[in-house]
C-alpha cells in the first residue's frame, strides 16, 4: 500500500530555516492537507513528497507522485528519499510547460512516461508472440500491472473527459502554451495530473481558477483516489468536504502544552484528525489552554518570587520591624532562621521547575485585523456619516454589453450586501462601475454617495488608486497598524508576500474611512488564520459593505443579505 512518511525532516534555503523536525505519515486512505501561515513552507513540504527537493536531513518516503502545481527552487541534495514502483515517471507538468511551446507538446511531455509504458507493453507482446523468454515473462507481467494500475487503456478518453471538467475541453492543441491565461495552465496541469493517476497525489492549491463544475468533479476523484493524497489549500469548502486530517507548520498552541507537561517539544508539525471544522475546534482549544497555562505560571511565579522577597527580608538581620505584625515575624524568623532560608530555597526551586515548563506569552490576536469605524474625517478630526437607513448605494438597471446583465438593488448604511454569480456574470464589472464610473458600453444608473473604496481581487500594481506612490519603494509604515506585522512595515510593497501585500491593501482601505466598503474576493492570498480573523473584522464594520466571491465556505456563513446575479446568455 502507498504511505507518505516523513520522519525528523530538516530543511533550508540557505541561512533560511524553512521546517523543523518535521514528522509524519499519510496513509492511502487519508486526504492530508498542510496549513500554516503564508510563507512557512507548505509548498517546500510538497515538493519534498514529490521528490524534487531533498532535505537537509531527515528522511522521506514516498511513492512516484503526479506533482501539478510545484515550482519550488533548486535545492542540494541532503539525507535519502526512497520512491516505490517500477512504472517510469512522467515529466512534472511544471517541467514539461517550460519546454514546451504548444499544448499538444506540453501534453505530450507531461505524458511521456505513460506513452513510454505503453510503448513497453507493445514491443513486449510482439517478442513473446515469436517466442518467449522467461526475462521477457517475467517484465511482461510487471508492465502489465502498471498498465491496469494507470488505466493505460482508457487514457485518451480519461484525458478528454478530464478536461472538459476543468472547462478546458476541445481546447486546440496546436495553440502556443504561453497564450494561455494564467488560470488555464494551472487547470491543464491540474488535468494532467489526475488523468496519470500517480501512486500518490499532490496538489498544491488545486481549486484555483476552478468553477462549481471543476471544484465538484476534483472533490469526487479525490474521495475515489486509492492512495494518499497530500495537498494544500485556502478553500475552507473543499478542506471541509475532503480532508481527513490536516497537517499543521505552526504548531505554537499544541507545543506550549507538551511544553507545560514536561514532554518533548520540538515538534515542527501537528496533525489533527477529521475535518476543518474538527480541525479549528482543537486548535482554539489549544490556543484556550496555552492561554490559560500563561496566565497560571505568570500568577505563580509573581507569587513565588514575592514570596522568597519577603522571606529574605524578614529574616535579614538587619530587618527593622515598623509594625507588630512585623514585629511577630522578626521574632519568629530570628528564631528560626534555618525555616527562613528553607523557605527561600524552596521558592527558588519551584521557581526553577517553572521555569523549565514555563511557555511562551500567546501572540495569537497579533495578526488579527482591526477595521477603524466607517465614516469621512473632517478637518477637526471628527467623523461624519450618513443619517442612519439612508440608501447609500442604488443600483438601477445597470447591464454592460457582454459583461453584465441587467441588475437592480439597493443598499442601505450599515447593511452587508454579498454579490454572488457563475463565472462572467459581471460581479468584478459591477463593483468597479460602482468605484470608478461607468465602462464603455454600459447602460442603466448607479448612484452612490461619496467615500468608496474598492480593494480589487489583484494585488497591488502600480498606479492603482489604493495604493500609495512611495509605497514600492518605503513600504506601507504605521498605515499598517492593526493589519501588516510591523517587521514589513518598512519593506517595499513588492518584496512583501502575496498575503502581506493582500493585509497592505486592506489597510489603505480602512485608513481611507470609506462609507461603502467594497472587497472582490476578500479571502484571495490569505492564510487559513487571516481569513477567520478577516471575516469576524468585517463583521464588526459599522459602515455599508459590498463583498464579491466564489468562496463557499465565506457564502455559507454570510451575516448579511445576498444578491445573486444572472449569468450571461449564452455563457
Amino acid at each position: 500500500m502507498s504511505t507518505i512518511v516523513f520522519s525528523r525532516v530538516f530543511f533550508s534555503y540557505g541561512a533560511r530555516h524553512v521546517l523543523s523536525n518535521v514528522s509524519f505519515t499519510c496513509g492511502p486512505s487519508e486526504r492530508l492537507v498542510v496549513v500554516g501561515p503564508n510563507g512557512i513552507g507548505k509548498s517546500t513540504l510538497l515538493g519534498l513528497a514529490a521528490g524534487t527537493l531533498q532535505p537537509d536531513s531527515g528522511t522521506v518516503t514516498a511513492p512516484f507522485p503526479s506533482p501539478p502545481e510545484l515550482s519550488p527552487p533548486d535545492h542540494h541534495a541532503g539525507a535519502t528519499q526512497s520512491s516505490q514502483g517500477s512504472p517510469p515517471p512522467s515529466v512534472s507538468p511544471l517541467a514539461a510547460e517550460r519546454q514546451a511551446p504548444t499544448v499538444a507538446q506540453f501534453i505530450d511531455a507531461t505524458m511521456h512516461g505513460t506513452r513510454r509504458l505503453a510503448a513497453r507493453f507493445e514491443s513486449l507482446t510482439e517478442r513473446l508472440t515469436q517466442g518467449s523468454a522467461p526475462r521477457d515473462e517475467a517484465e511482461y507481467d510487471l508492465v502489465l500491472a502498471a498498465m491496469n494500475a494507470r488505466d493505460v487503456w482508457n487514457i485518451d478518453a480519461r484525458l478528454e473527459h478530464t478536461l472538459a471538467t476543468v472547462d478546458l475541453g476541445g481546447l486546440d492543441r496546436t495553440r502556443p502554451l504561453a497564450s494561455l491565461s494564467p488560470g488555464q495552465r494551472a487547470r491543464l496541469r491540474l488535468a494532467l495530473a489526475l488523468v496519470e493517476r500517480p501512486e500518490a497525489l499532490i496538489l498544491d492549491e488545486p481549486t484555483n481558477h476552478l468553477d462549481a463544475n471543476g471544484r465538484e468533479h476534483l472533490t469526487r476523484t479525490i474521495d475515489d483516489w486509492p492512495g494518499p493524497v497530500l495537498m494544500t489549500s485556502h478553500d475552507r469548502a473543499f478542506i471541509e468536504s475532503t480532508a481527513t486530517a490536516l497537517l499543521d507548520l505552526d504548531p505554537t498552541p499544541w507545543r506550549a502544552v507538551a511544553i507545560s507537561e514536561g514532554h518533548p517539544a520540538d515538534f515542527g508539525s501537528y496533525k489533527v484528525s477529521g475535518s476543518y471544522s474538527d480541525y479549528l475546534h482543537d486548535k482554539a482549544a489549544a490556543r484556550a489552554r496555552h492561554q490559560a497555562i500563561h496566565a497560571e505560571q505568570q500568577g505563580m511565579k509573581r507569587r513565588l518570587e514575592s514570596h522568597r522577597r519577603d522571606s529574605a527580608v524578614v529574616g535579614h538581620a538587619h530587618f527593622k520591624p515598623r509594625t507588630e505584625t512585623r514585629m511577630a515575624q522578626k521574632y519568629y524568623a530570628d528564631r528560626a532562621q534555618a525555616v527562613s532560608t528553607r523557605r527561600i530555597t524552596d521558592d527558588s526551586r519551584k521557581l526553577t521547575l517553572l521555569a523549565a515548563r514555563e511557555v511562551p506569552k500567546p501572540r495569537y490576536g497579533e495578526a488579527a485585523f482591526s477595521f477603524p469605524s466607517s465614516g469621512t474625517t473632517t478637518a477637526n478630526n471628527t467623523q461624519t456619516r450618513p443619517p442612519a437607513k439612508v440608501i447609500t448605494l442604488s443600483v438601477d438597471d445597470a447591464s454592460v454589453e457582454g459583461r453584465l446583465a441587467p441588475v437592480s438593488f439597493e443598499a442601505r448604511d450599515g447593511e452587508h450586501l454579498l454579490v454572488m454569480g457563475p463565472n462572467g456574470s459581471g460581479k468584478t464589472t459591477l463593483l468597479e462601475w460602482i468605484a470608478r464610473g461607468a465602462p464603455s458600453g454600459a447602460h442603466g444608473r448607479i448612484n452612490a454617495v461619496p467615500g468608496i473604496v474598492l480593494v480589487p481581487q489583484a494585488l497591488p500594481q502600480r498606479g492603482d488608486p489604493l495604493v500609495p506612490g512611495d509605497a514600492w519603494n518605503l513600504g506601507i509604515g504605521e498605515a499598517g497598524k492593526g493589519f501588516v506585522p510591523p517587521a514589513a512595515w518598512s519593506r517595499p510593497l513588492g518584496e512583501l508576500s502575496a498575503g502581506n501585500q493582500r493585509r497592505a491593501q486592506l489597510a489603505w482601505a480602512a485608513r481611507a474611512n470609506p462609507h461603502v466598503l467594497m472587497i472582490d474576493e476578500p479571502t484571495n492570498y490569505l492564510d487559513l488564520d487571516a481569513v477567520e480573523s478577516l471575516e469576524e473584522a468585517l463583521r464588526r464594520w459599522t459602515g455599508t459593505l459590498v463583498v464579491s466571491t466564489h468562496d463557499e465556505w465565506l457564502i455559507t456563513r454570510w451575516w448579511g443579505r445576498i444578491h445573486q446575479l444572472e449569468g450571461m446568455r449564452g455563457q
